[in-house]
């Protein structure tokens, strides 16, 4: 196995919480290339979503997000 490459990506995620108000989730990823059989590989060694002003955000489903601090629901904002 030769060298692998190490980057992060960061994605902005337009959410709403119950209130209405539009809120984005930010989602980190830490992407590892790796030489496979047949190449290159990418592979998500870490993936972390947090809530600026708020902190960690835990993954409810696809399309919902949960605050960790104070249990605030969040959708995914289809209107974005």
């Amino acid at each position: 196995m030769g060298p692998t490459t190490i980057r992060e990506i960061e994605d902005k995620i337009s959410t709403i919480d119950n209130d209405g108000n539009r809120r984005i989730v930010i989602r980190t990823r830490t992407m590892e290339t790796v030489l496979g059989p047949i190449g290159p590989t990418e592979v998500v060694r870490n993936c972390r979503l947090t809530l600026p002003g708020s902190g960690l955000v835990t993954p409810l489903s696809d399309t919902e997000f949960e605050v960790f601090r104070d249990r605030t629901k969040l959708t995914l904002d289809t209107n974005a």
